[in-house]
């Protein structure tokens, strides 16, 4: 999964699905997550009481070689929006290993 949908992770999702990843992407932004659509399998977070402040958090661990090494040096750097916490705040952490397909 990819947490944010800037430069970064648009281009890092749409990279990932040329390589046959399963993918799971995450944004504040209902309508960049649906523009992805064609990428992706759609997580729709719901929460009752809906919270005033919403952080997701996926990691993705990758093995870089040869093989995919020009990848991701074309990749954009990351850009980290600061997180400004509201009110009922929700956090979810998570982590997918891409080599052994292994969440956490």
């Amino acid at each position: 999964g990819i947490v944010g949908l800037g430069r970064f992770g648009t281009a890092l999702a749409k990279e990932l699905a040329k390589a046959g990843a399963d993918l799971l992407v995450l944004d504040h932004d209902e309508e960049k997550v649906r523009e992805l659509r064609e990428y992706t399998d759609n997580a729709i977070l719901t929460v009752t009481p809906q919270p005033d402040s919403v952080l997701r958090v996926q990691m993705l661990i990758s093995k870089v070689d040869d093989s995919n090494r020009a990848a991701f040096q074309k990749l954009p750097e990351q850009e980290l929006p600061r997180f400004e916490r509201e009110g009922f705040v929700l956090v979810e952490w998570g982590g997918t290993d891409l080599g052994t397909g292994k969440t956490a």
